[in-house]
């Protein structure tokens, strides 16, 4: 965890915060409770205790989290995270799940079924998620927002590796020396120096390099002419 500006960022592990009415996303739960307050998408919220609304109160609470649902079903099936248990079973590889949807979403990797169709260039997706992640291709929508500077980006991911920029933070370190960096990438390419390995070859002269930066420089001054 990182903090900045007396906010906590999960950068790893936790997911970015989305907005349940108009889907705006956020890195920092406070970002996304101060845009609650002003989201045109909120519904209007009706006060009439004599309706049905009290069946949907949270009744039910997770004693080991405290996480509340509507119903007992749900209650149970979140328990499954405490316990581990993972009834429904993939009878092709065995990888066991905690709910019989994600069991179904995890065949299509088996099946090869691609029930998600991209309506403007026709791909298809095995996941609806990676159906919406391509769509922004086609959109240019930007939905995930960095509180600190307001860089935005597709994915969620991309926002997590960006919060690195705002710490002093250097998670990945090399095993051979001290250096540490903020992006694996960075990680990456340090330990060509370890290894001695130059990725990026000449295709005229087959010298060699550890950048593609150096190899386009040397393709500039050696062989702009050929």
């Amino acid at each position: 965890m990182y903090i900045i500006n007396k906010f906590i960022v999960h950068l790893v592990s936790v997911a970015v915060f989305k907005c349940e009415w108009c889907d705006i996303c956020y890195c920092l739960e406070d970002g996304l409770l101060k845009h609650k307050k002003f989201c045109k998408k909120k519904p209007i919220e009706v006060c009439n205790a004599d309706d049905e609304s009290v069946g949907k109160l949270k009744t039910h609470q997770c004693e080991v989290c405290g996480k509340k649902f509507r119903h007992l079903c749900g209650l149970n099936r979140h328990l499954r995270v405490h316990s581990g248990s993972r009834p429904f079973t993939c009878d092709q590889c065995g990888k066991g799940f905690t709910v019989k949807g994600n069991l179904t979403k995890h065949q299509r990797i088996h099946t090869k079924e691609q029930p998600y169709k991209c309506t403007e260039c026709g791909r298809c997706f095995n996941k609806r998620s990676s159906l919406t992640r391509h769509m922004l291709r086609h959109t240019q929508e930007l939905p995930f927002i960095c509180e600190v500077c307001g860089y935005k980006c597709k994915e969620a991911w991309t926002l997590r590796r960006h919060m690195h920029v705002h710490t002093d933070e250097t998670p990945f370190k090399c095993d051979v020396c001290e250096y540490a960096g903020k992006h694996a990438r960075l990680l990456k390419r340090h330990m060509w120096t370890h290894t001695g390995d130059k990725p990026y070859k000449c295709e005229v002269c087959g010298h060699r390099f550890t950048r593609s930066s150096n190899l386009n420089a040397h393709m500039k001054k050696f062989h702009s002419s050929e």
